[in-house]
């Protein structure tokens, strides 16, 4: 759910951004923006038993 989350902001954002600010990013950016995201999100809540399965795939 975290990676659908972010990867709906992401591409909403760079949507927005090409609208209003004619700024285009690269697929490979955008990526590594989902990535990174995904990635603090789990780091924080690691602690949560829920998370502790997403965790290990990390």
């Amino acid at each position: 759910m975290v990676a659908v989350q972010a990867t709906i902001f992401h591409n909403w954002k760079q949507r927005n951004n090409v609208i209003h600010n004619q700024i285009s990013l690269s697929p490979a950016a955008v990526f590594r923006f989902i990535d990174r995201e995904v990635k603090n999100v789990l780091t924080a809540k690691k602690h949560l038993k829920l998370f502790q399965g997403s965790m290990s795939q990390c």
